[in-house]
């Protein structure tokens, strides 16, 4: 039997990704025309649940700057990962003159999120408030109330307190509430809507006082 091929590392990005996943590698390439990295110290600015800033290693090409996270910074990022689950930051690109100067330049900001550390995962702590609410709701409009969903109190309401009537609304609530989650980005859960094709010729539900005479505008 013959080796497998070794593992080849990704290739590093040159923009920010939409999400990191905390406990994992993280690395981009960043470079700007005006801002040689022999002239300009790169800086990257993390601000949410804790706020951390990491310092750039300049490339022997004289324009990147190699931004590297380790396991333990991503970590770091989204400490409480098992029962947070994904945590938003605004991060700032922020480039620093080494003439002397003082001057100070923000040139990129942006959005990114955290993802969870599944490896430090229990059974049912990524679920967020609004979808063990759902859960509860389903149980209860189904009649399996069990001990635990009985004392389940929504907005300081016992579940089991809650009319129907009122629980179908909520459901509602937070049926929508959890596809937005689901589905960040996205404004509202998408309704197919389809016309009939269009007949053309007498409409029999013209008033008569517009004149139709059965062939045309009288």
């Amino acid at each position: 039997m013959g080796c497998g091929m070794p593992l080849t590392e990704p290739q590093v990005p040159d923009v920010y990704p939409p999400f990191i996943t905390a406990g994992t590698t993280f690395k981009v390439d960043r470079s700007f025309d005006e801002f040689p990295n022999s002239q300009w110290q790169y800086q990257l600015l993390l601000a949410g649940q804790v706020v951390q800033s990491f310092t750039a290693t300049d490339d022997a090409d004289g324009e990147t700057f190699h931004i590297v996270l380790t396991p333990s910074q991503t970590q770091g990022l989204n400490p409480l990962a098992a029962a947070t689950g994904p945590l938003p930051y605004w991060y700032t690109e922020r480039l620093a003159a080494q003439d002397g100067s003082g001057e100070i330049f923000d040139v990129i900001q942006g959005r990114i999120v955290v993802n969870a550390n599944l490896a430090g995962a229990t059974a049912g702590n990524l679920v967020t408030h609004e979808e063990q609410t759902l859960i509860v709701i389903e149980a209860a409009l189904q009649g399996r109330i069990t001990s635990d969903i009985e004392h389940y109190s929504i907005a300081g309401r016992s579940v089991s307190k809650i009319p129907i009537a009122e629980l179908i609304k909520l459901r509602g609530i937070y049926q929508r509430l959890c596809w937005k989650q689901r589905n960040p980005g996205r404004s509202s859960h998408p309704i197919r809507v389809s016309f009939p094709s269009i007949a053309y010729g007498p409409d029999p539900f013209l008033p008569r006082r517009w004149g139709w005479d059965g062939d045309g505008i009288a």
